[in-house]
């Protein structure tokens, strides 16, 4: 269960089932969600390089130098 995670990396278990039985974060939460849909995002994990370029999904790390070169090379 996510709060005995919780508990074993050091947080408060009590605090953690709180904030997970009520709405607290729900409202932030929905609008992040919605911020990096609207930017086309899809996949997990998903990188942002610069604020404007993503990678999408699990990627080997030769995508991320082929994607690093092509955008310094402009």
């Amino acid at each position: 269960m996510l709060v005995d995670i919780a508990a074993q990396v050091g947080l408060d278990a009590a605090r953690g089932r709180q904030i997970l039985d009520s709405n607290l974060y729900a409202d932030e939460v929905h609008a992040r969600e919605r911020f990096y849909i609207d930017l086309g995002i899809e996949a997990v994990p998903a990188v942002i390089i610069n604020d404007r370029h993503l990678v999408q999904g699990g990627q080997p790390a030769e995508v991320f130098e082929r994607a690093i070169r092509q955008l310094t090379a402009n």
